[in-house]
């Protein structure tokens, strides 16, 4: 019985570190395969050493996510840790704004929350399993559209003559729109195969022991101390932002469903599928961008600069949104728990009157 106990444990514990890494390569395809396509494929050991540090902040998304409730605003609070924790621990981009600059936090809860947590890893998987193609479908095909516009910046001289990019081995300059082309299904058929696969480690329900938490927040802090060390005040920023997500989920009750048991079952090969709309349109307006070749002003404006803004305010705007509608669910939670006070019904009576 001890040993059967202990190869239960032991098959449990490897399949939460393959839902986690399945998660983490999912959100990378968000956080970095689609933007920083310069940085190419890379070697399988490259790949395999971005997830294992992807999935540091993907814990942390997670442990949000199991508190979070199964409503929108849950996922979109989770997915703001996410980003202000890959660009606050991994990186120091977070606190290029000052320390209470909303800038940044806005810009990388629109881009690492809602484009790889709430759309790439819940919303995809969300009509995966409930077999919607059609509306899996489109909404590739409106990533796909943004991902080939995003793209466009990598053709403005900064960017070419980039001498941090060039020093980091990126492929920087014009792509070719087979070579585009080839990188962006090689990316969005990866994706769909990770969204395949993680439907047999899915959980049930996801409840970190006290060992994980304790070990991940461990990793975190060695990750941290080196970009902290530099921007000491980075902490309080960081401290802040993970703060108010944590009083967005406060007082919730113990026994709120998750997205976890809502989302569990395995998606067919035919259901995820639809992903790959996102590479084929990625790759028609790349293509096209290259026939048009707009000049580098207009394409500052287009590729850069609109979609950069439009991020940021989506981000922000939902961020707000989230929190106080999360405080209303859970404060309507808990006054819905509260018992009613006895006697209430007797004392609106009408008072007896003796004749």
């Amino acid at each position: 019985m001890k040993s059967l106990f202990s190869l239960t444990r032991f098959i449990q514990f490897w399949r939460a570190v393959a839902f986690v890494a399945l998660s983490a390569f999912i959100m990378t395809v968000g956080s970095e395969k689609m933007y920083w396509y310069i940085q190419g494929l890379g070697a399988a050991g490259d790949a395999s050493l971005l997830v294992l540090v992807y999935m540091m902040p993907v814990l942390v998304a997670l442990w949000f996510v199991a508190r979070g409730g199964t409503t929108l605003a849950g996922l979109i609070i989770a997915g703001a840790t996410f980003g202000w924790v890959v660009e606050g621990v991994i990186t120091a981009e977070l606190y290029g704004d000052g320390p209470i600059g909303p800038f940044f936090p806005s810009y990388f809860a629109g881009w690492h929350g809602l484009l790889s947590l709430v759309t790439l890893w819940y919303l995809f998987r969300k009509w995966a399993v409930a077999g919607n193609r059609w509306l899996l479908g489109s909404t590739a095909a409106a990533l796909g559209v943004f991902w080939g516009w995003w793209s466009m910046s990598y053709w403005l001289p900064d960017a070419i003559d980039d001498p941090d990019l060039v020093e980091a081995g990126f492929d920087v300059g014009v792509w070719t729109a087979d070579k585009f082309a080839a990188y962006a299904f090689i990316v969005g058929g990866a994706l769909a195969t990770a969204h395949w696969l993680i439907g047999y480690v899915w959980p049930d329900r996801w409840c970190p022991s006290k060992r994980w938490t304790v070990i991940s927040l461990g990793l975190i802090t060695l990750m941290a101390g080196p970009v902290l060390l530099g921007v000491p005040w980075g902490v309080l920023k960081l401290g802040a932002l993970l703060g108010i997500a944590w009083w967005a989920n406060h007082r919730r009750p113990s026994d709120e469903p998750t997205v976890f048991s809502a989302l569990r079952g395995r998606a067919s090969v035919a259901d995820v599928a639809p992903i790959l709309v996102m590479p084929l349109t990625a790759s028609m307006v790349y293509t096209i961008g290259l026939a048009v070749r707009p000049g580098d002003a207009v394409l500052s404006i287009l590729s850069f600069w609109i979609p950069t803004t439009l991020v940021a305010f989506a981000g922000g705007a939902a961020v707000l949104w989230a929190v106080r509608q999360r405080r209303r669910e859970t404060t309507a939670a808990m006054d819905s728990q509260l018992p009613k006070t006895p006697g209430l019904e007797t004392s609106q009576q009408e008072p007896q009157t003796s004749s």
